[in-house]
Parts: structure tokens; C-alpha cells; sequence
């Protein structure tokens, strides 16, 4: 079992699907919710520990100590992945969030109100989530971390037409420097 360590908006759904086709994984997808039950958790864990070529995503607020110990410690690798402009995931994190698309092919151009209480919310959310992930990290072994920016061109990358009211402000969040210290 191979595990994906990540944030909403990060590229996870892309990187899963890239090691899955090169590892020849079945990418069960975000099998762990807040609304999964502990009867169903540990079946999960149990057809990925008896499936050598399973492959999850999971998110740093879905992890628990069954979670931890059944799935992540278990795992022969956990790739931690993240973005490494951590402001571009906080705006796609608030218009995936404001407007409930999250992998649209095709989205027409759309205007964004910016609403800074709600977006200093999500904003936290996800740095809260990054501190989650290095303190999990901590606890493991074997652990990759790979950033979005290291697989696609800015070019090429996938990002939904909008256009601001107000531009949200910038943060100085490092989350290359939170993984390599």
C-alpha cells in the first residue's frame, strides 16, 4: 500500500493518478472522512493491508490513531505532496469552496467576491493542516514529500478562469521550509 499524505488544492488527485499508473496501484481514492465510521475504517484498512497494490489519499484531518497506526505506519511508502506557492492553493482552495467545483474540465470565466473573514478561515484551515502533516511525518519512516510545481509547468496547470473583486493579500507561509527543516 502507497499513501498520499496532502492538502485540498495541492495537485493530489493528479499525483495520485501518476504514481498509481507508475507503480501499477489501484488509486482507491479519499476513502477516510470525518463521517467514516470506525467499523468501516478498520475494513478499509484491512483490504489495503491484504491489497499490496492499493493506493490512498488522505487528508491530515482524517488521520487517527487507527488511521496512523493501521494504514500510515503500515504503508511501504507515504508521499507527503503539497503545493510550494502556498497563496495560489488558498485561492483555489476559496473558489473550489465558494463555487463547489473542485475538477472542472471547462469552467466559464466567473467573478469572485472576496470575503477576508471566510478566507482567513480557509487560510488557516490549510496551514493548520501543513503543521498536521509534519508532525505525522515526524511519527514515520519512510516518507517522500513532492510538490505540485515539481511535475507540471505553471504553464500547463490546471486553474479555474476568475476574476477578483479584490485581490486576497499575501501570506508568508513556507511550506518548503516547514518540510525541509
Amino acid at each position: 500500500m502507497i499513501v498520499v499524505l496532502t492538502t485540498p488544492r495541492s495537485g493530489s488527485t493528479f499525483i495520485c493518478n501518476r504514481l498509481a499508473k507508475q507503480h501499477g496501484y489501484k488509486y482507491l481514492g479519499e476513502v477516510f472522512n470525518l463521517e467514516t465510521s470506525k467499523s468501516k475504517i478498520l475494513k478499509i484498512i484491512e483490504s489495503c493491508n491484504s491489497n499490496d497494490t492499493a493506493l490512498l489519499k488522505i487528508f491530515p484531518n482524517n488521520v487517527n490513531t487507527m488511521i496512523l497506526n493501521g494504514c500510515l505506519k503500515k504503508s511501504k511508502k507515504v508521499y507527503i505532496h503539497s503545493r510550494k506557492d502556498f497563496n495560489a492553493q488558498c485561492k483555489s482552495f476559496y473558489i473550489s469552496m465558494l463555487t463547489e467545483t473542485w475538477h472542472a474540465d471547462k469552467v466559464d470565466l466567473r467573478s469572485i467576491t472576496y470575503d477576508a473573514a471566510l478566507y482567513e478561515a480557509y487560510q488557516q484551515y490549510l496551514m493548520r493542516s501543513y503543521l498536521e502533516i509534519k508532525r505525522i511525518k515526524e511519527l514515520l519512516n519512510n516518507v517522500e514529500v513532492s510538490y505540485l510545481e515539481d511535475f507540471y509547468s505553471l504553464e500547463n496547470r490546471y486553474q479555474q478562469p476568475v476574476v477578483w473583486d479584490i485581490e486576497p493579500p499575501t501570506i508568508n507561509f513556507d511550506v518548503e521550509k516547514l518540510f525541509n527543516d
